[in-house]
């Protein structure tokens, strides 16, 4: 009940909702198989990004923690 309180007071006055996250990213707890599977399509986005980025004269390099923390920092959530 007090989670709900607290999601719906950030919602009306934020208009976002709180969802559950991944946390920590250490592979440990209830989000521990999601969390190993995030850092895993991470990392072969990464190097995806980074070839292209080679191909087409791009400077900018990313890494899979980079990318799995602005995933998580733009709300990227378990629903």
């Amino acid at each position: 009940m007090r989670y709900e309180s607290f999601r719906i007071a950030a919602f009306r006055d934020s208009g976002v909702a709180p969802k559950l996250y991944f946390g920590f990213l250490d592979g440990q707890g209830a989000t521990a198989r999601y969390e190993r599977a995030l850092l895993q399509v991470c990392a072969k986005l990464a190097q995806l990004l980074n070839a292209y980025a080679q191909e087409h004269g791009v400077a900018v390099r990313v890494s899979a923690k980079e990318i799995a923390v602005t995933q998580l920092a733009e709300g990227g959530a378990l629903c």
